[in-house]
């Protein structure tokens, strides 16, 4: 599924969340030194989700080698989190002060 509205992620540090739930995700995305979140897709799933087995962060989603850069923080939460825990992580994230 493309989504169109999805920005180029050009910075240093990007930031992004997948947040899903039955039958529905939501992609945000954020510079990771400054800024807010970027809603780019909240909706339907294009498909069934049928997820089973361990969770893997840092790759290139098909457990592949493709994937560049490099992975710093990750956070698997249970449940669904709210937009202002979005937030809060993001803001989080920031006042680490990742630098090159």
């Amino acid at each position: 599924m493309t989504c169109p509205n999805t920005p180029p992620m050009t910075m240093d540090f990007p930031f992004g969340i997948l947040k899903t739930s039955s039958g529905k995700y939501v992609i945000r995305s954020a510079n990771g030194q400054s800024g807010d979140l970027t809603t780019s897709y909240d909706g339907a799933s294009p498909k069934t989700w049928n997820n089973m087995g361990a969770i893997v962060l840092g790759i290139g989603g098909d457990n592949s080698n493709h994937s560049y850069g490099t992975f710093f923080e990750g956070a698997i939460t249970s449940g669904r989190p709210s937009d202002d825990t979005d937030a809060a992580v993001l803001k989080n994230v920031q006042a680490a002060g990742f630098v090159k």
